[in-house]
């Protein structure tokens, strides 16, 4: 009986640790399908700002320097 046992138990650590590095590759399989999900989008940015007032500002402190 005590031999059934340690074989039974053996037999479910060897189970678990294929399991264990089952579960590994499976998890790395789909980080890099989502690795390569972002990889291939295109990103396109349709923001645009507007820098006049900015840039009025630099004038106007540009002329104010240039007049000391």
């Amino acid at each position: 009986m005590p031999d059934l046992i340690n074989k039974l138990s053996s037999y479910a650590a060897l189970v678990g640790v294929v399991g264990a590095i089952g579960g590994g590759f499976y998890a790395w399989g789909e980080f890099n399908t989502r690795l390569s999900a972002i990889e291939n989008k295109e990103f396109t940015v349709n923001e645009t700002v507007d820098l006049t007032d900015t840039h009025d500002r630099i004038i106007k402190a540009t002329k104010k320097l240039c007049k000391n």
